[in-house]
């Protein structure tokens, strides 16, 4: 089993839940959640999200126990997003405006970055996304 499949083996057990009523609350099929748990298939940003939305727990937990992000970058990209999309967003939630495919693909790509310059760049990106949100 892989550190997410018990993460989520986990997160189901604490939550009270049959695997079965993962999948209904999520959307994502009995099968894949099984491949999941055992730790025959990491799962993508894009299920992590309907994860999160229907288990209600934080997206960037999830992030990170997949591996995709470390706690440094999580700081780190929170940081930023407070910074630039809270003023354009007063009523959202910061974590809806991560379900935008340009910040999700900044996400999927973080995981193999270790330089710190390359980190900042990604920032700038998300940075540049919010700019032309606030449009």
């Amino acid at each position: 089993m892989s550190n997410f499949g018990a993460y989520l083996v986990a997160l189901r057990e604490k939550k009270e839940m049959a695997r079965w009523a993962v999948h209904r609350a999520t959307g994502v099929s009995y099968g894949y959640l099984s491949s999941l748990e055992k730790g025959d298939n990491d799962p993508t940003p894009e299920i992590l999200r309907k994860i999160s939305k229907g288990l209600e727990v934080p997206y960037f937990d999830l992030l990170e126990a997949a591996g995709y992000v470390g706690p440094d970058d999580i700081d780190l990209i929170k940081n930023a997003i407070k910074e630039r999309f809270e003023p354009l967003f007063n009523n959202k939630k910061i974590v809806d405006l991560l379900y935008d495919p340009d910040v999700l693909s900044i996400l999927n790509i973080i995981n193999g970055v270790k330089d710190e310059a390359e980190k900042e760049k990604m920032v700038a990106a998300i940075k540049a996304i919010a700019m032309g949100w606030g449009r």
